[in-house]
């Protein structure tokens, strides 16, 4: 008996470790946007944050204006994000979860509130908060205040608009946009008055008036996004740009009823982190002209009054160099400006910066003690997943009999088609470029098996590169096709190849693999315009979005089962080696033959 069991048992394991071995596996794939990538970015700019204490140390009023954050992560948003200042940039999204969140307004106040908060210290936001939150993609939002909002003593604003948009798709990456924007643009702000006269004309600690169209010369603008890395692979960025309208510190409290300081920044600044994947983060912290040059070396970026000296222009060189712009010493106030952005503990690739940053020295007429007093003050994060990310065309494949319904497998004498489907997702949303100079290219190659097919004809103008389907190298089926743009919304391109098998043909898998190679052209820029289109980097690179390569795979492995049963049955498990599993059979029969055998040797049988 022992003898019998050890041969059944040897028998048994035999054969499952060639089924083991040899039975193939699933197949492999690319995985789609954002599939198994892990990355991170957000950006955040407040034109002016001023936070009042007491002498105690207790904040009294907490005050941002122009707020705008912007954040994206693959992993999703259930965590908050704060400012360095513990302000909420993006309240947890847990209900549904989010990937990508923007949000705006002209304000933010908190009134009493301990720092850092637990939870989102500002009670008042004017007018109110605008947020947007993906997946799905939303259009742009866009907010408007029309009447003054006068809240004296504590701010006065005039005139602000609001705009918000996130953007996500598992199935494909936002391109030729911003994954997440939102932006302020604010006519008129003023902080604190410490006069006797109400707002609008009394006396504001910190002021800001433009001298046009607020929504060119005074915004606040936040947004992540994707930039080329030039090898079809991208990177991922955030940046904070600002407009600065000119900025008055103390209006009237200085000594004769001077300002304290008036102060205009030229050019847009930015700070803007960009991490390929493919080395170091890229910091950029500079200010730029219209044109997206920066502004360089003796080029005028500021000009500075303070009380009791001449006006003074200050330069890029000595703004943007190692230390700064500091002002001389002076009895009213201390000044910084262009103070190099530094880290931010706890996130990488994080960094910080305030274009102005002020202390008063010698307090107004009123008894307050500023804290902070920031002026465009910015923050930006970029963190992308080594080698960059993938952004594939959707496509899907399959395979069909000649009535033109999806199947797995098909006898010998058979007609059949591969219909090629892209993009196989709505990708309308995301996809703010054309696909231009579309090429197609399909290849069908024999994996198992001797079996063999024929290409008779191809949809859309398709050229068959090679007709016979066969078991060699050199017997691979192919069709070629150059299609026209396809623009976004436009429905599915949809492409057939059509052919035959053989009545005479063996049983086998035939692997079809359809390959969409496209760059992106006609790019719009969505919210942020044409400062993203021009340039995906948003000034300092040459890289743009425009012209950039995208590309799709889509495959689909059918089985022939050939002109007899049995070798059709062998054959669609794909193995390359048939004769393996008639080995492990075989060895089979042979320990039930050992056990036959053994039973005529003993008397019992057993």
């Amino acid at each position: 008996m022992r003898a019998r069991v050890t041969a059944l048992v040897i028998a048994v394991l035999t054969v499952g470790a060639f089924c083991a071995a040899f039975t193939p596996g699933p197949a492999s794939a690319s995985s789609a946007f954002p599939g198994s990538a892990v990355f991170s970015a957000y950006a955040h700019g407040t034109k002016q944050h001023v936070r009042v204490i007491d002498s105690g140390g207790q904040t009294l009023a907490n005050i941002d204006t122009s707020f705008s954050g912007s954040v994206a992560n693959s992993q999703g948003l259930a965590a908050p994000l704060n400012n360095i200042f513990n302000e909420p940039i993006q309240p947890a999204q847990t209900n549904p979860p989010r990937n990508s969140y923007a949000r705006a307004a002209a304000a933010e106040v908190a009134l009493g509130a301990s720092f850092p908060a637990a939870s989102d210290p500002s009670q008042i936001i004017l007018p109110s908060l605008l947020e947007a939150k993906a997946a799905p993609s939303g259009p742009l939002q866009t907010k408007n205040l029309i009447d003054p909002i006068n809240a004296d003593p504590l701010l006065y604003i005039s005139a602000a608009t609001d705009k918000a948009q996130a953007l996500w798709n598992p199935d494909f990456c936002p391109l030729g946009q911003p994954i997440s924007y939102g932006n302020n643009s604010l006519a008129d702000a003023q902080l604190l008055n410490a006069g006797s006269t109400p707002f609008p004309n009394g006396q504001p600690v910190v002021g800001a008036t433009p001298t046009g169209d607020y929504t060119t010369t005074n915004f606040n603008e936040s947004f992540t996004y994707l930039f080329p890395n030039g090898d079809g692979t991208f990177g991922v960025g955030a940046v904070n740009r600002q407009v600065f309208a000119p900025l008055t510190v103390g209006k009237g409290l200085a000594p004769g009823g001077a300002d304290i300081l008036n102060l205009t920044l030229l050019g847009t600044w930015q700070l803007r982190v960009e991490d390929s994947g493919k080395g170091a983060p890229v910091v950029t912290y500079a200010a730029f002209d219209t044109l997206g040059n920066k502004l360089e070396g003796a080029t005028p970026v500021a000009t500075l009054a303070v009380a009791g000296t001449p006006a003074i222009s200050i330069t890029a060189q000595q703004v943007f160099g190692a230390g700064g712009f500091s002002l001389p010493a002076n009895p009213l106030l201390t000044l910084n400006i262009g103070t190099p952005p530094t880290a931010i503990g706890g996130k990488t690739n994080g960094f910080t910066t305030d274009a102005v940053r002020v202390t008063l020295l010698v307090p107004p007429t009123v008894p307050l003690n500023l804290a902070d007093v920031a002026y465009g003050h910015m923050e930006s994060q970029a963190q992308a997943p080594a080698g960059g990310l993938e952004c594939n065309i959707p496509v899907t494949k399959t395979f069909n009999d000649a009535s033109g319904n999806p199947v797995g497998s098909i006898a010998s004498g058979q007609n059949f088609s591969w219909k090629i489907t892209f993009p196989s997702a709505d990708i309308a949303k995301e996809l703010n470029c054309d696909l231009t100079n579309i090429k197609v290219t399909d290849v069908a190659e024999v994996v198992s098996g001797s079996p063999t097919a024929n290409i008779t004809g191809a949809s859309n103008g398709g050229t068959v590169t090679g007709a016979k389907v066969g078991p060699t190298a050199a017997t691979k089926g192919g069709v070629t096709w150059s299609l026209p743009n396809y623009h976004p919304g436009d429905p599915p391109v949809v492409l057939t190849v059509n052919g035959n098998i053989p009545a005479t043909s063996s049983a086998g898998v035939i692997k079809n693999t359809a390959t969409v190679s496209a760059t992106l052209g006609n790019c719009k820029g969505g919210a942020a315009g044409q400062a993203f289109v021009n340039n995906a980097s948003i000034g300092g690179k040459a890289a743009t979005i425009q012209g950039s390569s995208v590309a799709g795979v889509g495959a689909v492995n059918t089985n022939l089962t050939g002109p007899a049963v049995a070798p059709a049955r062998l054959a669609e498990t794909g193995q390359k080696e048939p004769w393996l599993p008639v080995l492990g059979g075989a060895l089979l029969l042979g320990a039930l033959g050992l056990i036959r055998s053994r039973r005529r040797l003993t008397p019992d049988g057993s």
